[in-house]
């Protein structure tokens, strides 16, 4: 029941004896009272949403009442900005506050597009979430928070769970050893089968993967191939994904990332035709998803080994294509070199690279392929 002062607002109110009813109110509308001895207890129709005034300090209430579908009161955006929540990627704004990321351009919540280094995005996946028309190619980046200076990275975006992949590094046995540093040029042609070493400093990676200095955090891995090895797999139809590795990331021959320190979820994609390494091909098709052991060897980089745990639905083991939901590595022979191994290793000591699951033993040995090595964030929250 209402006290004796009642409060009032900019349009007429109707009081009834336990409820005070203003009309239709815009978003974000507010009420000033002639009294601070008053508690009101405001909810909008249909909603779960309630503002409420104890009648303590001011006497002008503001009311983010924000569920009503309509760009009114103070929003920059459909019930978002204003006194209403942040906006989210590509909504409009008006200030930077309305933002989830405080980052208002030209009157849009996101990053920059990546598309010259004055227009530097933060990373790739960046890039995806707020540019989803956008696709493959080289974009400018400056990391997650913008901290290093502009470089340019060659960004996976159209598939591939979700996208916002950027290569990392290009590696095979014989061939190239990349270091901690920079190595190549990504104007070349990285994405082609032995044609060009390529990695990006680690400092680069860890700044598009949202790593600070000296820190662990978690971020994805996306390990493809370009060719195949010939000799144990008669096509390129598979990409493998390690979703949740939380370690410090590092390229060092002789010490490799050490063991995740969160469940990771280690997943193997399918296409039904082969794969030339360059062209932009759609998602694949879920093959195996389970999890690994994780560390130790003597490599450089990530490696997952033994231990596997299939999850709901599939084996325990990919085998070689043979514990997947479709064996599509087979060579024309039969042959499933090292069959019951399971391997995902960016770096042996020889230098030889490692993806034994879905699509028979793709090494790089001596070989006329290659593997290229992904990065991205971990975060959800992240760029």
């Amino acid at each position: 029941m209402f006290p004796t002062h009642l409060p009032t607002s900019g349009v007429p109110c109707l009081r009834s004896r336990y409820k005070l009813n203003c009309g239709k109110q815009p978003t974000g509308f507010t009420i000033k009272l002639t009294s601070q001895r008053v508690k009101l207890s405001i909810k909008l129709k249909g909603s779960s949403t309630a503002a409420t005034y104890a009648g303590t300090g001011t006497n002008l209430i503001e009311l983010p009442t924000c569920q009503n579908g309509l760009k009114d009161g103070s929003e920059s955006d459909v019930d978002c900005g204003g006194l209403c929540k942040k906006c989210g990627p590509q909504k409009k704004c008006a200030k930077a506050g309305d933002c989830f990321n405080d980052m208002c351009l030209k009157n849009t919540c996101g990053g920059k597009s990546g598309t010259s280094q004055s227009e530097a995005a933060e990373s790739c996946k960046q890039i995806a979430r707020d540019y989803p028309k956008a696709g493959n190619g080289r974009y400018w980046v400056r990391g997650v928070g913008n901290t290093v200076a502009p470089f340019k990275v060659f960004c996976w975006l159209v598939d591939r769970l979700g996208g916002g992949w950027t290569l990392g590094l290009t590696n095979g046995y014989h061939w190239c050893h990349p270091s901690s540093g920079d190595a190549g040029n990504v104007d070349s042609n990285v994405l082609g089968r032995r044609t060009a070493c390529y990695k990006l400093h680690d400092n680069k990676i860890r700044a598009v993967i949202g790593q600070k200095s000296g820190q662990a955090s978690k971020f994805d891995v996306m390990g493809d191939q370009a060719g195949h090895n010939h000799y144990y797999s008669g096509s390129n139809r598979e990409y493998a994904i390690v979703l949740g590795y939380t370690e410090r990331w590092h390229w060092s021959r002789w010490t490799p990332v050490g063991t995740s320190k969160t469940k990771i979820d280690v997943r193997s994609y399918y296409w039904n035709s082969n794969f030339d390494g360059t062209n932009t091909r759609g998602e694949g098709t879920l093959n195996w998803k389970g999890t690994s052991n994780s560390g130790g060897s003597s490599t450089a980089g990530i490696r997952l080994y033994g231990g596997t745990k299939g999850a709901s639905g599939f084996s325990g083991n990919p085998n070689g294509g043979r514990g997947c939901k479709k064996d599509v590595g087979r060579s024309p022979n039969g042959n499933h070199h090292w069959s019951g191994t399971f391997n995902f290793q960016m770096s042996h000591s020889n230098y030889d690279s490692y993806i034994y699951m879905c699509n028979g033993a793709q090494h790089s040995s001596s070989t006329g392929m290659n593997h290229r090595w992904w990065f991205r964030s971990g975060d959800d929250k992240s760029a």
